[in-house]
């Protein structure tokens, strides 16, 4: 890892900080600041009794002015003088609950006021970057959120009465003096951090910070990651290095290095752990198809398993017999996806479980087992196609009951019409008859060359079951000519009808229709068909 120190400095409107304590970010981002001002920061110590302070100001500096003078003088503002190049040194923190032998203090507590905030959101803010140093797994520092606290930061010269070490971490907002975004004080030696962010300027919790308005999040991820103890980066890809570019809520490689050797993890002991992670099948299949099942098996130890492993799965309550599968080792965070096929034609209809295991002498049995339930449904009736009429309808035409015959039919089919040339005719007003018969209305358009149009009719139920009969219906641009087909047969009397579509030769009185009006539409539809077939 690449570390720098920066001195005091003005700069164009970015903003700079130390690379010592808990300083801030760079802000590419202009502040509302006024024109052709300069900013700089300044880290500066103060002797307050025996202990030894430091503070990081992030200041303006005015048109014309001097940029050390600036900085002497904000640091002047908050009791401090410059910090001398030999006291950098001195400003990097060390928590020395983590190296006490002590494994159960080993966190840092801090708290925060809600008071002032002008966002609304800097308590979850300032978790949110405690979660992602402490997440860190290679690190064995701990951020522990205290909750809210009513006290005024202690260390901080802004708030009320004498400074002193109080024994909190607090984070709060106040109205600091313009010019300032924000102070954070720190003691090496008593171990505690306390940081303000000023209410003057504009912040955002939203992740995507308008016009001058600053990300308090990754500001606060920032200054938490100099409350662990680190320095600045020159690394581009870390949330430490010098300068604010826009919202960063993630650590860089560079950052993780450096929590890691500051506050290196414990070596886990050694543990070999194979899981069945998964098992993956539908929820419902009807009877007689075949399932897929997927089940993965990962190694969620921190030992590399080279010995084969032998995967089973099993289904109750008909024993469908699966053959067992091997897996040819993992290593550390490998996982391995076996696919097994059930064949349902003899499953009874009902829930089954699927559950799939392991045979391996691991270390952890409890995750050596997992299951999925499947419910197997009836078998699903094929759907066939077996007539429409009339059988060929003009364009440009809507024509009511038109008889659709086949089998397989189920309440809520889908009528539609494939594989011709020009505007595809639209079926309205479906209704399923009974399993044999369906009633629909369909309107043709008019467009197109001037020609016949021959369409596929297709039938698809609810449950994606469908039949289809290959040029059915013909859509007429020339003549007029009704005629029934029937796979390409033309119907020529009564009685070929009652032996295609019984039900609508049988006596209408036999029909499902609740109104007269239906009765007078299946009345119609049959006059007509006599029209044409006899």
């Amino acid at each position: 890892m690449k570390r720098h120190r920066l001195a005091v400095e003005v700069l164009e409107p970015r903003l700079v900080l130390d690379s010592g304590g808990l300083g801030g970010l760079w802000l590419d981002a202009p502040l509302e600041v006024p024109a052709g001002s300069a900013i700089a920061t300044a880290v500066g110590v103060v002797e307050v009794g025996q202990e030894t302070l430091f503070v990081d100001v992030l200041l303006l500096v005015p048109p014309g002015a001097d940029a050390d003078q600036a900085a002497a003088d904000a640091l002047r503002g908050q009791g401090a003088r410059p910090l001398q190049s030999a006291e950098y040194a001195l400003t990097g923190l060390t928590w020395d609950q983590f190296f006490d032998g002590n494994n159960e203090n080993d966190f840092l507590v801090q708290y925060y006021n809600p008071t002032n905030d002008p966002t609304g959101g800097g308590e979850q803010a300032l978790q949110n970057s405690q979660a992602t140093w402490t997440e860190v797994v290679t690190s064995s520092f701990v951020f522990e959120y205290g909750g809210t606290t009513t006290r005024a930061p202690s260390l901080v010269r802004e708030s009320p009465g004498p400074q002193y070490l109080d024994g909190f971490n607090d984070v709060a907002w106040m109205r600091l003096r313009p010019g300032t975004l924000g102070v954070t004080w720190y003691d090496t030696a008593a171990d505690e951090a306390d940081m303000v962010l000023n209410t003057r300027y504009r912040w955002s919790t939203g992740g995507n910070p308008g016009a001058n308005e600053i990300d308090v999040e990754t500001v606060m991820l920032h200054e938490n990651g100099h409350v662990v103890g680190l320095g600045h980066s020159d690394d581009p890809g870390s949330v430490m290095q010098a300068y604010y570019g826009g919202v960063q809520r993630t650590l860089g490689q560079d950052d993780v290095d450096g929590i890691t050797a500051k506050y290196p993890a414990e070596p886990a002991d050694p543990v070999t752990d194979l899981a069945v992670a998964a098992v993956v099948a539908p929820s419902n299949v009807a009877q007689g198809n075949w399932v897929d099942v997927q089940v993965t098996v990962e190694n969620v130890g921190n030992q590399d398993v080279g010995d084969d492993v032998t995967v089973t799965l099993s289904e109750t309550p008909n024993g469908f017999a699966f053959t067992d599968q091997v897996i040819a080792g993992l290593t550390v965070g490998a996982s391995r996806t076996l696919t097994f096929s059930w064949d349902t034609a003899d499953a009874e209809v009902g829930s089954h479980t699927l559950a799939a295991s392991i045979t391996f002498g691991d270390q952890n049995a409890a995750n050596n087992t997992e299951s999925t339930t499947v419910t197997v449904s009836e078998p699903v009736a094929d759907v066939t196609v077996a007539l429409i009429w009339p059988a060929f309808i003009p364009a440009g035409t809507t024509v009511e009951n038109v008889v659709i015959t086949g089998s397989g039919f189920v309440d809520g089919a889908q009528l539609t019409f494939e594989n011709g040339s020009g505007p595809a005719p639209v079926a309205s007003d479906v209704v399923v008859v009974d399993a044999s018969t369906i009633m629909a209305t369909i309107t043709t358009k008019s467009g197109g060359r001037p020609r016949d149009r021959v369409w596929d009719v297709r039938v698809t139920n609810p449950d994606g079951a469908t039949g289809v009969l290959p040029g059915g219906l013909t859509v007429t641009v020339s003549s007029p000519l009704i005629r029934p087909k029937l796979g390409g047969r033309v119907l020529r009397d009564w009685a070929a009808l009652e032996r295609i579509a019984p039900s609508i030769a049988a006596p209408k009185t036999d029909w499902a229709f609740g109104s007269s009006d239906d009765q007078r539409g299946l009345a119609q539809s049959v006059d007509f068909v006599l029209t044409y077939l006899l």
